[in-house]
């Protein structure tokens, strides 16, 4: 079983952008290929509700490593932020095998922050659409693109 396709098969369905505006949001792959998948769910607007983490075996620790450095200095992301999981066959209504554990999932989002401020203007995660690099920037902001994809569009003098 090849972990990144399963994930695409089974996740890459819309789900609803948490803690933002409510709108479908899509699974984007964060990472080009490795033992881990990465992948984060982003609504129209960049808002990164999501990041999950697929593989055959994740450590708690070294997930919110992950993330961490995913997420980078503008969120902290401790240990009880990060949920792990199991995923077997009846998960994904898959009937052949003998029952054993497909993948595990560690997942983040930024509505386990601890200030739980509702402030517009607070600090917020979006995952740009031009790299899929991840930013932050006021949760009021209209900005699709991280600074790096705006300077490159932008016209010269």
């Amino acid at each position: 079983m090849e972990i990144r396709s399963v994930v695409a098969e089974r996740y890459g369905q819309l789900e609803r952008c948490y803690g933002h505006c409510e709108q479908p949001a899509t699974l984007k792959f964060l990472n080009a290929d490795g033992k881990q998948v990465i992948a984060g769910y982003s609504c129209h607007m960049a808002y990164l509700s999501r990041i999950i983490i697929y593989s055959d075996s994740l450590d708690l620790h070294e997930s919110r490593d992950t993330i961490g450095g995913l997420v980078g200095k503008d969120q902290e992301v401790k240990e009880e932020d990060v949920r792990i999981a199991s995923r077997y066959p009846w998960d994904f209504d898959i009937t052949t095998g003998d029952g054993q554990k497909l993948m595990m999932v560690a997942y983040w989002t930024q509505n386990y922050r601890r200030t739980k401020s509702e402030e517009p203007n607070r600090t917020a995660l979006f995952l740009c659409e031009g790299c899929r690099a991840i930013f932050s920037q006021p949760l009021s902001e209209r900005q699709v693109l991280c600074s790096g994809c705006r300077s490159s569009r932008s016209p010269g003098p």
